[in-house]
């Protein structure tokens, strides 16, 4: 079994059922960690979406022929307090491989699910949340820890911004699936 990953902001992954270490893979605005085949650490510094939901990480499994086996169910354990999180289903192509050397999946579109951390109205600044990631049965495969930095427009730095008040905290359990797609 692979798992696909993806991503912040077009970090596409492909990630085997176990690796022996933990590698980082970055983009100009996101770093995500993976150990032991899993993502354990996300962190991403965008720009502040005026309207716009951002990009977590996406995830599926396939065989050895690319095809879709499942996706995995996601839940929702530590809120964030900025914003909310959901996950959506959507199509995306692999552009990265974790083991080295050629794969048979890399540039192949897929399906995945993909999780997202919508901002509230307006805000500037960080925010954290964690949630687990469970096969098809709702088995734990790994527990990601995601930090979220979102800078206004044409910011050099995310140091000096001021945050806005913390809202009412979304509840930890089954993650929602995310309305329409907000771009």
């Amino acid at each position: 079994m692979r798992a696909l990953v993806g991503a912040g902001c077009g970090l596409l992954l492909l990630v085997g059922a176990a690796a022996a270490q933990s590698q980082t893979f970055k983009t100009p605005n996101s770093e995500v960690t993976i150990v032991d085949g899993a993502p354990r650490k996300i962190t991403i510094v965008t720009t502040s979406p005026s309207q716009e939901d951002v990009r977590i990480l996406g995830r599926t499994s396939s065989n050895e022929r690319c095809g879709l086996k499942a996706l995995p169910n996601y839940r929702l354990l530590k809120s964030a307090l900025h914003g909310s999180v959901c996950s959506r289903d959507e199509r995306a192509v692999i552009k990265h491989a974790v083991k080295p050397g050629p794969h048979p999946c890399m540039g192949v579109e897929t399906m995945m699910r993909v999780v997202y951390f919508r901002p509230a109205a307006g805000y500037v600044g960080s925010d954290r949340f964690q949630y687990a990631i469970l096969d098809p049965l709702d088995r734990l495969i790994a527990i990601a820890d995601v930090s979220v930095t979102l800078t206004p427009p044409q910011s050099p730095s995310p140091a000096s911004q001021s945050e806005t008040a913390a809202q009412a905290a979304q509840p930890t359990g089954t993650m929602d699936r995310c309305s329409a797609l907000v771009m």
